[in-house]
């Protein structure tokens, strides 16, 4: 079942934010917890951008989608096209 206040949309704006380079990058990964998200890709995706900025590099598509290749899971959460889009 969907939770009430769930929001695909919200989901995605919010991880386009932290890969279009905001400069709370860094601080947004680290107040919201990657289980605050409902789609199973986007704590994955969210999880890997946190740890980038964790090691003091900022997130962006070119970054994440190195790690996540990197970890085996580039494929699994849509490829580099999804988090383009």
């Amino acid at each position: 079942m969907t939770p009430a206040n769930y929001s695909e949309n919200a989901e995605r704006v919010l991880i386009g934010a932290i890969l279009r380079g905001s400069d709370m990058s860094a601080e947004i990964l680290q107040a919201v917890p990657a289980l605050a998200f409902y789609i199973a890709r986007h704590q994955e995706i969210w999880e890997e951008a946190a740890k980038i900025a964790a090691a003091g590099v900022r997130s962006d598509i070119v970054t994440l989608s190195d790690a996540l290749s990197r970890v085996g899971r580039l494929e699994a959460v849509g490829d580099s096209a999804y988090l383009m889009d």
